[in-house]
């Protein structure tokens, strides 16, 4: 059977590629609506990541998930911190900043 990551890696194209992520479980689950702005999709799957962290965080009864989870929260923050400090450096309007944060959905 063919799996996800080989339909992925058999796209002809970034439009097909964004349909089959469309298509996955993720993006049910999140309802995300991956972006046809290819630059803005590392920032989605950030937004991903961190929800998924959260609810782990939020709800898992095993202390080892838990603190996993909260590392990579923790990790995401400081990413957003140097992803700030980067755009300020380089004068990046606030709007797209924003746009590229993973924490709170951007």
């Amino acid at each position: 059977p063919e799996t996800l990551y080989s339909k992925l890696l058999d796209a002809p194209d970034t439009d097909t590629l964004i349909a089959r992520l469309n298509e996955t479980r993720i993006a049910r689950r999140y309802s995300i609506d991956w972006s046809t702005d290819t630059q803005h999709l590392a920032a989605q799957h950030d937004q991903v990541y961190h929800a998924l962290n959260q609810k782990l965080f939020r709800f898992s009864t095993k202390p080892v998930v838990a603190v996993l989870s909260y590392m990579a929260l923790l990790e995401g923050e400081i990413d957003n911190i140097v992803n700030i400090i980067e755009g300020i450096r380089y004068g990046v309007p606030a709007a797209e900043l924003k746009t590229i944060l993973s924490l709170s959905g951007g």
